[in-house]
């Protein structure tokens, strides 16, 4: 077993230039990487403390109003509005309605 110490070597100019290059590649790397973190969970907490009402907040209405005698076929939501098909004496219609107010917007009759 030998005792001696061995002495760092010193290192040439361009390994001292390759590096200083890689340390700061890595550091611009770390720096967007944790950017990248940061806007990930900045939208993550976002999106889960927002409060748009959600689907009650968005159809608040409390009846709408169909010719009497209308059979109801289908009622689907779409946005801010409620889209319901419904026949009145063998004619086919299709209501869009206001899902606040619960207006009509728009009729629109079906033809064969």
């Amino acid at each position: 077993m030998s005792d001696q110490k061995e002495e760092p070597q010193e290192l040439t100019p361009e390994a001292r230039q390759l590096l200083q290059r890689a340390r700061r590649f890595f550091v611009i790397f770390v720096g967007i990487l944790l950017i990248g973190f940061v806007s990930i969970a900045a939208t993550l907490f976002y999106r889960v403390t927002r409060d748009d009402g959600g689907t009650a907040g968005r159809y608040q209405l409390q009846q709408i109003a169909l010719p009497s005698g209308s059979e109801v076929i289908s009622v689907a939501p779409d946005g801010d509005a409620l889209v319901v098909t419904f026949r009145v004496d063998g004619d086919t219609s299709v209501a869009i309605f206001d899902a606040k107010s619960g207006e009509i917007i728009r009729q629109v009759p079906v033809t064969q």
